[in-house]
């Protein structure tokens, strides 16, 4: 915070009265405006009209009116600061809309690639379970059609060639045996 304590012109050291820009008369009040040890500001108030010097009273004003222009100073600088903390703040959101966008387009390619992986298994699970049903379906037919067949050679051989036509179950025979 800035500070202040008015200065009589006079008192000042000879090298810092040698170093301002305009002439200062015998008379006049300096009062510096001081942050952290760093003089900030310094005004400069010329010799009464008068030529009366200035009283307690007068200077009281005086440190009054730059009290409240430190008052000022300080809402400025910290009008300041919270501009410079919203536009980080601005920059910083922005940053973080775009990886927020980057990171939902990521998920959502994520997304679409399991539910493409999912799709393909579910689609070769259905397929193998119809090449497993398909293979349990034609072995349970060959199963009773070769016990079939397997009864008909025996009544042939057993009844002979009078009772059964033997062309008629070769040829029987040789529509139903496996390829």
């Amino acid at each position: 915070s800035l500070e202040t304590s008015i200065i009589n012109f006079d008192d000042l050291d000879e090298e810092i009265r040698q170093s301002f820009p305009f002439d200062v008369t015998k008379g006049s009040l300096c009062l510096p405006l001081q942050s952290h040890q760093n003089l900030q500001m310094l005004f400069v108030i010329g010799p009464k009209l008068s030529e009366d010097r200035y009283t307690s009273k007068d200077r009281a004003l005086f440190e009054t009116i730059v009290k409240q222009v430190l008052i000022v100073f300080d809402r400025i600088a910290h009008q300041e600061k919270l501009h410079e903390a919203n536009m980080q703040l601005k920059v910083l959101n922005q940053q973080l809309e775009l990886l927020n966008t980057a990171l939902e387009d990521r998920v959502k390619d994520e997304v679409e690639k399991k539910e493409t992986a999912i799709a393909v298994a579910q689609e070769l699970s259905h397929k193998a379970a119809l090449a497993t049903l398909a293979s349990g379906i034609a072995h349970e037919v060959r199963n009773p059609m070769a016990s079939i067949q397997s009864h008909m050679m025996f009544i042939a051989e057993k009844l002979g060639a009078e009772l059964a036509d033997e062309g008629a179950v070769i040829q029987w025979r040789y529509r139903i045996k496996p390829d």
